[in-house]
């Protein structure tokens, strides 16, 4: 009886696998997609940063030359 249904699950198990392996395969897309918006996040944000930073840079030469004038 044991061996009977052993051979049911494998058999189940056998049948599904495919399924089993399409789903893992979608997480890991999934996954990997999410990283990919991350790191872009990150990098815009960087981004943004610099150009902020060479915004107020700009600005603090142009008052430094106004002042000069």
């Amino acid at each position: 009886m044991e061996d009977h249904i052993r051979a049911l699950w494998v058999k189940v198990a056998k049948t599904f696998e495919p399924y089993m392996d399409q789903i893992r395969e979608q997480i890991d897309t999934e996954e990997q997609a999410e990283r990919t918006r991350e790191k872009e996040q990150i990098l815009g944000i960087a981004y943004h940063k610099k150009a902020d930073e060479d915004f107020q840079k700009l600005i603090a030469t142009l008052m430094e030359e106004v002042k000069g004038k």
